[in-house]
């Protein structure tokens, strides 16, 4: 068994590939991650699928400073 990240922006064509990758890749038994700034990319990956969430403890305001 291996061990696959991704690491995707939250944008639709960016994780929407990965999805059927990791997919396929979690069936062979393979231990599969996503790295997001998404949260809600939760609800999206395949069963077994983990989520590696970033956060961020600032506002968009306080990073323009």
């Amino acid at each position: 068994m291996a061990k696959f990240v991704f690491v995707v922006p939250p944008l639709t064509g960016h994780v929407n590939p990965t999805l059927s990758i990791g997919a396929t890749l979690l069936k062979r038994g393979h231990q599969v991650a996503w790295i997001s700034l998404d949260q809600h990319l939760k609800n999206k990956l395949p069963e077994g699928g983990e989520l590696l969430l970033i956060q961020y403890d600032q506002t968009d305001e306080e990073k323009r400073k």
